[in-house]
């Protein structure tokens, strides 16, 4: 073979392998970008029996191992109570934090395993995920006792009825409004957990409002309660008297007038 032919075969090898390179590096990449594309997730949306979004809920994620399990990550929905987020091909039961919620009676997908209960979702396309998982919202209710002012610890405690009330959620939006019945109770019941704001918006004939706007919190326990009641002070009324002579309409001065609340001398003008 010449030194010319052999040259020309020596680039043609050459272009070759360099064709078999290039065609291997593009498959290559090519998978791993499928690959990306692909990574397993899981993708669902907590929602209360209204159907509004859970927004803020943390979630742990638990991977089913036979018949254990072991925790992963927690990860928190968004504001449209929205979970997405990428994990390793399995089963997972996810496990929302119940303060505020509970586990409906019909709940599909929820189970036990390993002695973590959650629901159940997998990553490897085996079975349909449930695209929406619903929760129940916990309870709670806001009860107070309405009662008049006294400054007398002997007195007995004069709970006033006729009193109105606002009640408003954490962004100061009105939902309910209420007043207090004979016992001088109010209550606002089927309350979501969270922080409220009452404010006085009639007070009792004869009491003047009490404008201060109370903040109040349902928490785990269940019931807000106010044990010393709110309390309404009398309205504020002027009195004028007039001192005249009897017989000629004059005024007169100088006359000592008491004024009395019941039996109890109240005040003494000249």
């Amino acid at each position: 073979m010449s030194s010319k032919r052999s040259k020309r075969f020596i680039a043609f090898v050459l272009s070759i392998l360099m064709l078999l390179t290039s065609i291997h590096f593009t498959h290559l990449f090519a998978d791993s970008e499928d690959e990306g594309e692909n990574k397993p997730s899981i993708s669902t949306t907590f929602i209360d029996e209204a159907e509004d979004p859970i927004k803020s809920l943390n979630v742990q994620v638990y991977k089913i191992e036979g018949s254990a399990v072991s925790k992963v990550q927690t990860v928190t929905t968004d504001a449209n109570g929205k979970l997405d987020f990428e994990v390793a091909v399995g089963e997972y039961l996810l496990v929302p934090d119940l303060t505020k919620h509970t586990i409906p009676n019909n709940a599909t997908a929820y189970m036990t395993v390993g002695g973590v209960s959650g629901f159940l979702f997998k990553s490897n396309g085996g079975g349909k995920n449930p695209t929406h998982v619903i929760l129940n919202n916990r309870l709670g209710s806001i009860k107070f006792f309405k009662k008049e002012i006294s400054t007398d610890p002997d007195q007995s405690i004069i709970y006033l009825s006729g009193a109105t009330y606002e009640l408003y959620d954490e962004n100061k939006e009105k939902i309910a409004s209420a007043t207090t019945d004979s016992s001088g109770l109010i209550n606002f019941p089927n309350l979501k957990f969270g922080k409220y704001y009452v404010k006085e918006t009639k007070a009792p004939d004869g009491y003047a409002i009490d404008g201060t706007e109370y903040e109040l919190l349902v928490a785990k326990e269940g019931t807000t309660s106010i044990n010393k009641g709110f309390v309404d002070d009398y309205k504020k009324h002027n009195i004028t008297v007039y001192k005249q002579d009897e017989e000629t309409g004059e005024p007169l001065s100088g006359a000592k007038i008491g004024l009395y609340f019941g039996e109890e001398l109240k005040e003494t003008k000249i």
